[in-house]
């Protein structure tokens, strides 16, 4: 499964939103490649590699080469508080393949006109099919496993819509799932990924949602708060996301969420090898210099300090 690549009509509104210039690119890449080389308490990456991850962190911080720079130490940094999912990443893994159906997780085959890729997170309503602890963690091992597809590819996009489908939660939820690791791991994806998520779009919505929301509340950006909409019907989704693009599930012509599921899984076995050999790339505190902190406690909640990297 791939993306189909960026119209010329969506790239120009790349270049209106983030003032996007391929040679400006190119200049700012070897600004971060010379500084990566630099910082010993980075992995050192292949040269095609790390060009392309900077290209899309890039992208993600509208060109910014200082905000590039935090969020590659953060991305490596903040790995150290999840072994159990990157030194444990293997896609072919029993509990990754057993929560493909159980979680839905993967991007629409085609962007949204204004060139945005979405992203649909959908829990089966089936019974049988319940997500439990297992299952979330399995999940974070596949969006990692995901991303990492994104930054070898090096593909243009503006930015990204998430489709959250609930219908699969229960009440029971709320006392069986590890809220706090998942905080933590929205807490990394805010600081660590080049993320632009332009809208969170939540349908099929249980009456209790309103206790997950304040779950995750106090650790989301004002900006991102606002971006949270509650659908009530599929109609409003075709404002943001054009209907033909969209699952059957949603009255779109795409295959159905469990059949792109499925599929996509299928494309993150197919580069096992280079997500497990990434999911070993951390930082070495070790090395790390001494004008250069980053305890990612603070950001958890939790006793410790953030203190903002000296990059130069």
């Amino acid at each position: 499964m791939s993306i189909v690549p960026i119209t010329e009509e969506q790239r120009k509104q790349l270049i209106e939103d983030i003032s996007y210039d391929d040679a400006q690119m190119q200049s700012k890449i070897q600004q971060v490649k010379e500084w990566m080389k630099k910082q010993p308490h980075l992995p050192q990456l292949p040269d095609e590699m790390s060009e392309k991850i900077i290209f899309t962190i890039l992208l993600g911080t509208k060109m910014s080469t200082e905000r590039t720079k935090y969020k590659l130490d953060t991305f490596y940094a903040m790995r150290h508080q999840f072994p159990e999912i990157f030194l444990n990443i293997d896609p072919t893994l029993k509990d990754v393949r057993d929560s493909v159906d159980k979680i839905r997780y993967f991007p629409l085959s085609e962007m949204t006109d204004d060139g945005n890729i979405v992203i649909v997170l959908s829990f089966n309503p089936d019974k049988s099919r319940k997500c439990t602890t297992k299952d979330i963690k399995a999940l974070f091992k596949r969006t990692v496993a995901l991303n990492d597809i994104w930054f070898q590819r090096g593909e243009l996009f503006r930015g990204q819509y998430v489709l959250f489908d609930t219908s699969g939660l229960s009440a029971s939820h709320l006392t069986e799932l590890p809220w706090l690791f998942m905080r933590k791991f929205a807490a990394f994806g805010q600081e660590a990924l080049p993320l632009r998520i332009k809208g969170i779009f939540i349908v099929n919505c249980p009456t209790f949602f309103d206790i997950i929301l304040n779950v995750f509340k106090p650790i989301l950006k004002d900006k991102m708060k606002k971006r949270i909409q509650i659908f009530h019907n599929y109609g409003d989704l075709y404002k943001y996301i054009p209907q033909r693009i969209l699952p059957a599930d949603y009255g779109g012509d795409g295959l159905t969420v469990e059949e792109s599921s499925r599929a996509w899984q299928k494309t993150i076995e197919s580069v096992r090898e280079s997500v497990i050999e990434e999911g070993k790339r951390m930082t070495d505190e070790s090395k790390r210099p001494s004008d250069s902190v980053n305890d990612c406690g603070q950001i958890f909640g939790v006793n410790g300090t953030f203190i903002k990297l000296n990059i130069d």
